[in-house]
C-alpha cells in the first residue's frame, strides 16, 4: 500500500486574532505532497481527542495509510501533555512522521522529543488559562453577584436589581448592622473576644439575630465570622479557598472589589462540594482579618474537641520540658498544678517535676504576652497594607506557580531527557518566582499581629480572651525547666 501524507487543521472559534483552518491548510500544503488528504475539525476545542475528523485520522494512522502528519502548530493536534504523549506514541508505533510546520525540532533525537513535551506543558497551560478565563468566566459573569435565595444574612436585605436584562435578586448592605458584624471580626481577630462573649454582648444590647434564632449564641455568632459574604474577595481568599472548594470566577477578578458566596451542595453534615463565587456586592472586611479568623475558629474548633481545661487559659499550650510531651491540670486545695502525662501514665518514661502552681505560670506567660504585644506595636503598623499592587504581584505568583507545576508534570512523562531540556525553563521560573516573593516582602511590614491587638491589656482581658489572645500568639508553653519557655507563632 502506498502511504500518505495527512494534513490536520483545527480552529475551535473564529476570532480576528487566530489563524483560520483555509490559511492553516494553505501553509502546511506548502511541505506535503500534493496529493495529501486533508482532516478538518470546525468549532472543536483542544481539550481532548473526540473530534470527528482527528478520529478518522487516527483510523487511517492505525490502517498503515499514513506516512507523515503535518498541522500548523501542536495545539492543534491537543493542548493535554498527556493526550498527546499517547499520540505520539502511536505515531511512533505506526512509522508515522510528525511535523508542525511553525515549530522546529526533530522528533528523532532526544532533545528534539524533549522540546515536543516542553510546548505540550505551556499549551496545556495556556488552555487551562483560556478555560477559566473565558468559558468558566462568561457563565460566571452572567450570573455574578446573584442571590441564590433564601433569608439575607446578617447585615444585609434583598433588592431587585437589572443584571444582563433580567430582574435579579442581589444583597443590599444595611450599615448599622454591618457595623456590628465588623465589630465582630475585629474583636474576634484581636483575641478580646471568645464567640460565647460575642454571643453574650450583642444579647444584652438587645440585637436580634437573623433567621429563626431568638438569641445570640456561639454557634450563630461562628456562622457569621464564617461566611465570606463580608470579605473583600482579593487573591488571598482565592488562595485560602483554592484547594478546598470549586472557585468559578478568574483568579484575575478577585481584586478585593467584591465579597463572595460560599455555597455547599450535598450539605455540609455530609462533606458536599464548595462553590465559591463573587457577589454582587462590596465587602467590608479586609482578607488578612477574615483569614486570621477563620484560622482561629479552626484552631479553637480542634482544641475544643481534645482537652479542655476550665482551671488555666494555659491549657492546650503546655509542653513538658523534659519529654516535649502533654501537661495536665489537677486541683489541690484550691490550687491548680501541672503535672507531665507520660510521667504518671507511663512509667519511667519522664522524671519531670513540674513545681510550683498555675497562677506563677499564668503571670509570667501573662507578662510575656503584654512585652510582646507592646514590641511588636511599636516595630511597625499593625496591619500589612493591602494594595492593587500587590494583589497583582500574588496573582504573578500564583500563574508561575501553575507554570512551575505543569513543567513538573511534563518531566514524569518525558523522562531524563526532558528533565535536562526544561531545566532551564524551571530555574527561570525559580528566579522569577524568588523575584515576585521578594518584592511581595518589601511591599509589606515585617512585624505584623493581628489588627487592634496592640491596644489590648492583658491583665484586663476575661478568662477567654486571655486563652484566645494567647493561641493567637504562642505555639506553645515549655514547663518543668527552671523557668517557663515560651515559642512564638
Amino acid at each position: 500500500m502506498n502511504r500518505i501524507d495527512a494534513i490536520y487543521a483545527r480552529q475551535s472559534v473564529e476570532k480576528k486574532d487566530s489563524i483560520s483552518i483555509e490559511s492553516q491548510i494553505e501553509l502546511c500544503r506548502r511541505m506535503a505532497d500534493p496529493d495529501a488528504d486533508v482532516y478538518q475539525d470546525s468549532g472543536y476545542s483542544g481539550k481532548d481527542t473526540q473530534r470527528p475528523a482527528f478520529s478518522r485520522l487516527m483510523d487511517d494512522v492505525r490502517a498503515g495509510k499514513i506516512k507523515r502528519v503535518f498541522c500548523y502548530r501542536l495545539d492543534r493536534i491537543s493542548r493535554s501533555v498527556l493526550d498527546f504523549s499517547l499520540l505520539w506514541k502511536e505515531f511512533d508505533a505506526n512509522d508515522v512522521e510528525f511535523t508542525s510546520i511553525t515549530e522546529s525540532f526533530d522528533t528523532n533525537t532526544p532533545m528534539g522529543r524533549a522540546m515536543v513535551i516542553i510546548i505540550m506543558a505551556f499549551a496545556q497551560l495556556e488552555r487551562e488559562t483560556i478555560v477559566s478565563r473565558y468559558t468558566i468566566n462568561r457563565y460566571a459573569r452572567s450570573n455574578s453577584g446573584i442571590w441564590a435565595g433564601g433569608k439575607a444574612p446578617f447585615g444585609f436585605q434583598i433588592e431587585k436589581k437589572f443584571i444582563n436584562g433580567k430582574k435579579q435578586s442581589v444583597l443590599a448592605p444595611i450599615p448599622a448592622k454591618l457595623e456590628i458584624v465588623s465589630s465582630m471580626f475585629s474583636d474576634y481577630a484581636n483575641g478580646t473576644c471568645s464567640l460565647h462573649s460575642l454571643a453574650k454582648d450583642l444579647n444584652l444590647r438587645g440585637i436580634a439575630p437573623e433567621g429563626r434564632a431568638d438569641h445570640w449564641n456561639a454557634v450563630t455568632v461562628r456562622r457569621i465570622l464564617r461566611n465570606p459574604v463580608y470579605v473583600c474577595a482579593d487573591v488571598d481568599i482565592y488562595s485560602y479557598y483554592y484547594a478546598n472548594a470549586t472557585i468559578v470566577n478568574d483568579v484575575h477578578e478577585f481584586d478585593g472589589s467584591h465579597a463572595a458566596y460560599l455555597t455547599v451542595k450535598g450539605g455540609k453534615s455530609s462533606g458536599g462540594v464548595k462553590t465559591l463565587s463573587l457577589a454582587y456586592h462590596e465587602g467590608m472586611i479586609p482578607s488578612d482579618i477574615f483569614i486570621s479568623v477563620q484560622k482561629s475558629l479552626s484552631q479553637n474548633k480542634q482544641i475544643k474537641n481534645g482537652v479542655r481545661s476550665q482551671f488555666t487559659w494555659l491549657a492546650g499550650l503546655l509542653k513538658c520540658a523534659e519529654c516535649d510531651g502533654r501537661v495536665n491540670t489537677f486541683q489541690n486545695k484550691g490550687k491548680t498544678y501541672f503535672q507531665c502525662y507520660r510521667r504518671f501514665h507511663s512509667v519511667g518514661s519522664c522524671s519531670a517535676v513540674i513545681h510550683g502552681n498555675a497562677d506563677g505560670y499564668e503571670s509570667y506567660v501573662a507578662k510575656q504576652i503584654q512585652n510582646r504585644i507592646d514590641n511588636l506595636s511599636d516595630g511597625g503598623p499593625s496591619v500589612p497594607e493591602s494594595n492593587a499592587h500587590v494583589n497583582a504581584l500574588k496573582i504573578q505568583l500564583l500563574e508561575n506557580e501553575r507554570q512551575t507545576a505543569n513543567l513538573i508534570e511534563a518531566i514524569k512523562i518525558g523522562g531524563a531527557s526532558t528533565m535536562r531540556a526544561i531545566q532551564s525553563e524551571l530555574q527561570k521560573l525559580e528566579s522569577e518566582h524568588e523575584k515576585i516573593t521578594s518584592e511581595i516582602s518589601e511591599s509589606q511590614p515585617s512585624h505584623c499581629i493581628p489588627t487592634g491587638l496592640t491596644l489590648v491589656q492583658f491583665t484586663n482581658l476575661d478568662y477567654d480572651g486571655k486563652r484566645d489572645v494567647a493561641r493567637t500568639l504562642i505555639d506553645r508553653v515549655i514547663v518543668g525547666g527552671e523557668q517557663p519557655g515560651i515559642i512564638w507563632k
